[in-house]
């Protein structure tokens, strides 16, 4: 199986996504900060990674939309495109979190 590790970039890539996939409340100097990060970090993301090159075009959207208009109303339809690959990045790491998780009861006991 290939490295399936996530760098520093990735982390930040999936931490702000994430924030602004789950956020409700209207914060638009948070969100057009955390905007700004994530246009420097793209960059620097695994691509070819498999959780995370399925977030990326809805990353690149909400980066356009946001930056380009600093429209609210634009930010839905790339929101609901973020959520089925979001849904499926935290579904694979739990998953990895509750075999660590498993692994170490079990080294416990």
């Amino acid at each position: 199986m290939a490295d399936q590790r996530l760098t520093l970039a990735d982390q930040v890539l999936v931490n702000i996504l994430g924030w602004i996939a789950s956020n409700v409340i209207e914060d638009l100097e948070t969100e057009m900060a955390l905007l700004r990060e994530l246009e420097a970090v793209l960059p620097h993301v695994t691509k070819h990674h498999p959780k995370i090159a399925p977030l990326l075009p809805a990353a690149a959207e909400l980066i356009a939309v946001r930056l380009a208009a600093f429209d609210r109303r634009g930010l839905w339809a790339p929101k609901l495109r973020l959520s089925a690959p979001m849904a499926d990045f935290f579904r694979w790491r739990t998953g990895l979190a509750i075999e660590a998780w498993r692994a170490s009861v079990t080294e416990e006991a």
